[in-house]
């Protein structure tokens, strides 16, 4: 039985995943992100500048069907964080759907994000976000989990920590294990860093990529997408906890930007 094997219990393409809509999300994410920075008011304006720049940015305006545009790692775990009912899809997940869909992406024309990859060099050094690798490696090595020739964790077992030169880092969350996140070596890639944190991503074009070291960077072509169980009812996304009423004014700008 090969890992990608597809059983009677999982969902066909049809109800496997689905885009996020823009009206769904925006208010909530802005909540959400103002709630984060105020809760680290201590890091600073620059930090917080810094932060809106990460988590803000990436988001376009809907498209025509209502998607919402534009996914970088930093907002994907963000929100895989900070919402209740979003399970974005994974690895795993996206993967099964592609072979359903006889060797071919569902969703053409945008890529998808499905994690982080960490691939390691000899003596421990990286090449590509190096700063940002060393620290997520360092929580690998206090949690005692091997890199091998590479983990790819999935958003859902990732969180972001405040820090005062990169803005946010990648951590590990709780859910996190040596048994549960996905090898490099187990998948094929078409596109494959050498050294470094890559963004791992299935392409418009149905191409496998742990190749996108520009982790701030988001095209519009991104899509934001949630896994959809078999004979569930889809979850309402919301917050983990109450808002606040004291809106920021870029943060205020941004929630008003729907349709």
């Amino acid at each position: 039985m090969t890992e990608f094997q597809i059983t009677k219990s999982i969902p066909q393409t049809e109800g496997i995943a689905s885009t996020v809509k823009d009206v769904d999300v925006r208010g909530a994410y802005a909540d959400a992100v103002e709630k984060f920075l105020e809760d680290n008011s201590s890091m600073g304006e620059q930090w917080q500048n810094k932060v809106l720049d990460l988590l803000l940015c990436p988001i376009k305006t809907p498209s025509q069907k209502g998607d919402l545009r534009g996914s970088n790692p930093y907002m994907l775990t963000f929100m895989q964080e900070h919402f209740d009912g979003l399970d974005l899809i994974t690895l795993q997940r996206l993967r099964q759907a592609y072979e359903q869909n006889k060797n071919k992406t569902p969703f053409p024309e945008t890529y998808i994000e499905t994690g982080l990859a960490l691939i390691p060099k000899k003596e421990e050094i990286f090449e590509r976000n190096s700063n940002l690798a060393s620290k997520l490696y360092l929580d690998f090595k206090t949690r005692k989990i091997e890199l091998d020739e590479g983990k790819v964790p999935n958003f859902a077992q990732l969180r972001l920590s405040p820090d005062g030169e990169n803005g946010l880092i990648f951590l590990l969350n709780r859910t996190a294990t040596r048994d549960n996140i996905p090898n490099l070596k187990d998948y094929k890639w078409d596109y494959k860093g050498e050294s470094g944190l890559f963004r791992a991503y299935l392409s418009g074009y149905s191409n496998w990529g742990v190749d996108g070291d520009y982790l701030e960077y988001s095209g519009e072509v991104g899509r934001v997408v949630r896994y959809d169980a078999e004979g569930v009812t889809q979850k309402k996304i919301g917050l983990c906890f109450q808002r606040d009423n004291n809106l920021k004014k870029r943060i205020d700008e941004f929630r008003k930007r729907t349709f």
